[in-house]
């Protein structure tokens, strides 16, 4: 794997960046995964700390452990929130909240804020 210009082993960055289709495999799990925002931002997380490892000659690496949050926008001005660890076996270990204006308020806001960091 040549990333950056610099040869890497695809296994030095275990969990193995496994390509599926459109995305990496941080988890290493090699199953389907959430596939909220979250997820991704926090996956590219441990991705970009492994190469960082790599590229130090590190042995030490970080695994997603699959906790995560998410909006869940149900339309007519409600949202329900959905939190926990997704990954847990042998059912995902997720609390949801009741739908409501309060969390479309509260998603419209995350959005917007995280949005105006980014500009």
């Amino acid at each position: 794997m040549d990333v950056g210009g610099s040869p890497h082993a695809a296994n030095a960055l275990a969990p193995r960046l496994r390509d599926r289709g459109r995305r990496l495999d941080p988890v290493g799990a090699g199953e389907a995964a959430a596939e909220a925002g979250v997820f991704a931002h926090k996956e590219a997380e441990v991705v970009a700390e492994n190469i960082a490892h790599d590229i130090e000659g590190q042995a030490q690496l970080a695994r997603f452990d699959g906790h995560g949050e998410c909006f869940i926008e149900i339309g007519g001005g409600k949202a329900g929130f959905g939190g926990g660890d997704f990954y847990a076996e042998p059912n995902p270990a997720v609390t949801l909240r009741q739908p409501s204006w309060r969390w479309h308020l509260g998603k419209v806001w995350v959005e917007k804020s995280w949005l105006y960091t980014k500009l």
